[in-house]
């Protein structure tokens, strides 16, 4: 899925630089991508778009702690699952300026309760 959305994002000519588990050597000249660190990610990059399975690794990998490491600016888009991300924490980066937007297909519940921030 990472692949397909870095695809269809050269025809706006942007830079990809993608983290994750394992390097994909046979993608990255395709895709004029660059594989870095996950903190070299999200110091990085304008947007960061997580595109992973929901796994015990992966549930609420970004919180807090994750978003303060998130350059200032930048957007998050989550389409992936909502329990990658620890909503409470998201709304607290937004709050506070640390990050500039996010754009949310899914959520943790879902949908959210009427009276959520």
């Amino acid at each position: 899925i990472g692949a397909a959305v870095a695809k269809r994002l050269l025809a706006f000519d942007c830079k990809i630089i993608y983290s994750g588990p394992r390097r994909k050597h046979s993608l990255e000249p395709l895709l004029n991508a660059t594989f870095v660190t996950q903190d070299q990610l999200l110091a990085q990059a304008d947007f960061v778009v997580p595109l992973c399975p929901l796994t015990q690794s992966s549930m609420n990998m970004f919180n807090a702690e994750t978003f303060s490491k998130m350059k200032r600016g930048s957007i998050f888009v989550n389409a992936s699952r909502g329990d990658l991300v620890d909503q409470d924490a998201l709304y607290d980066a937004l709050r506070n300026g640390t990050i500039a937007a996010a754009g949310l297909d899914v959520t943790s519940p879902e949908p959210l309760p009427t009276d959520h921030p």
